[in-house]
């Protein structure tokens, strides 16, 4: 989910001499192996993602994702807030901080 995220914010931002013109249209499979070439050579990065629609991050349904905002540094770091609503009513905040091999989130309880 992340990675899908940040894949397709990474398109900008990096110059290259394969950029296309404004007035070009794009396939999905050529945008998508475009800004996955980016990612590849994008150290660090800030995102900032407003969903639209129902995008349920659990099997249920029970936990919608609304929003996600957060910074990545590779090769291991990444600090990201997601703002989720749980059962169709109460929105919250969960953090979720990784550093190498260790990992540490919000406790919803």
């Amino acid at each position: 989910m992340i990675i899908g995220a940040v894949a397709i914010l990474t398109g900008c931002g990096v110059e290259d001499s394969t950029s296309i013109a404004p007035s070009e249209s794009l396939d999905a499979v050529t945008l998508l192996t475009q800004a996955s070439d980016s990612l590849e050579e994008t150290e660090t990065l800030r995102f900032n993602i407003e969903i639209d629609g129902d995008t349920f991050v659990d099997e249920a349904g029970t936990i919608r994702l609304l929003a996600a905002r957060g910074d990545l540094a590779r090769p291991d770091r990444v600090d990201v807030e997601f703002q989720v609503e749980l059962l169709g009513a109460q929105t919250v905040s969960i953090r979720m901080i990784t550093i190498d091999d260790e990992a540490w989130t919000t406790n919803l309880l």
